[in-house]
């Protein structure tokens, strides 16, 4: 999994919300947990799609480093 790191040392990623049907960016500090960034330029979506191409906007713009980050690694 391809992730974001931003200017606060976060990890930014897009995901499935909470709520059905929902997808939006998020970002994890540590280990565990994860918690949705608040942006006008990242609503939460209907589609994984639509958010990646939200997303992939807000990387441009904020020139966000990527990072990979193994699957045992984030959990």
């Amino acid at each position: 999994m391809i992730q974001y790191l931003d200017k606060k040392g976060r990890f930014l990623f897009t995901s499935k919300a909470i709520e059905e049907n929902a997808y939006g960016t998020f970002y994890c500090r540590h280990v565990i947990g994860r918690h949705r960034v608040k942006s006008p330029d990242l609503p939460i979506r209907k589609t994984i799609e639509e958010a990646d191409r939200d997303f992939a906007k807000y990387v441009r713009k904020h020139g966000l480093v990527p990072v990979t980050i193994g699957h045992n690694e984030r959990r």
